[in-house]
């Protein structure tokens, strides 16, 4: 029995020897916290960790990556911690510094869908500690900004189908307007057209008045009365001649006989 509970003492002190190295390593690494010192404490972290993995070992060096603002490195650790943390109250500060790291890297990165992340993890670190005030205050700030981001994001959606519907009127408006321009323009060019052969027209009916009547010849139509009673007059004395020669030679004897 005694050697046996020596081989077991032989077996447990290098678990022991590790044990209290990372414990060594961790309160060296919480020193160097303190002093703001955040790049030597995440280094002697991980040396704790090396040594023994601990859920207060990842909360700690999560703490330490997020002072130097590398929020995801930060959230991978504060995974770790909410997985391994037994005792409800590590459990509950490690969802709370998750809902902080979510929070910040959507503020750096834009992502606002890790906005609702964060509000999981303030969820789920008031299910473990109800009366935690700052985490309450916290879950209510980032819900306000999500409220806030919601209306923005609707406000900004009836802008757009204002601003389309504007834009549609206005299209609609300037095709009106070049439709009515161009019938204006159809409407002159017609109006211009009918007015040159309106011209083209008169010009023709001026030439034609304007041209004079062949020499010798006369329109009777421009006869005056005094013209036409002289011209009927030597008319007459034409068809008198003409008559008198027909009876002097009606009076005249017919020869008896021929000559051969």
């Amino acid at each position: 029995m005694q050697k046996i509970i020596i081989l077991l003492l032989i077996g447990f002190f290098p678990i022991l020897t590790f044990g209290q190295k990372s414990h060594k390593l961790l309160r060296q690494g919480d020193k160097s916290y303190k002093n703001k010192d955040y790049s030597k404490a995440e280094e002697e972290y991980r040396k704790s960790l090396e040594q023994k993995l601990t859920a207060r070992g990842n909360y700690n060096l999560g703490n330490a990556i997020y002072n130097q603002k590398r929020f995801d490195a930060a959230i991978e650790q504060y995974e770790k911690a909410t997985q391994g943390a037994i005792d409800n109250r590590e459990k509950s500060e490690a969802y709370h510094n998750l809902g902080n790291a979510y929070f910040e890297q959507a503020q750096a990165s834009g992502e606002q869908e890790l906005l609702s992340k964060s509000v999981d993890a303030y969820k789920n670190a008031l299910k473990l500690s109800p009366k935690d005030m700052d985490t309450k205050l916290n879950l209510a700030k980032v819900q306000k900004i999500i409220k806030k981001q919601q209306q923005q994001q609707q406000q900004q959606q009836q802008q757009d189908k204002q601003d389309k519907k504007n834009e549609d009127e206005n299209k609609e408006q300037q095709q009106q307007q070049q439709q009515q321009q161009q019938d204006k323009q159809d409407k002159n060019k017609d109006q211009q057209q009918q007015n040159q052969e309106q011209q083209n027209d008169k010009d023709k009916e001026q030439e034609n008045k304007d041209q004079k009547p062949s020499e010798g010849k006369k329109d009777e139509r421009d006869l005056s009365k005094k013209e036409a009673e002289d011209l009927l007059k030597m008319m007459e004395k034409e068809e008198e001649k003409v008559m008198e020669k027909m009876r002097k030679a009606s009076s005249q004897p017919c020869n008896a006989t021929k000559d051969w």
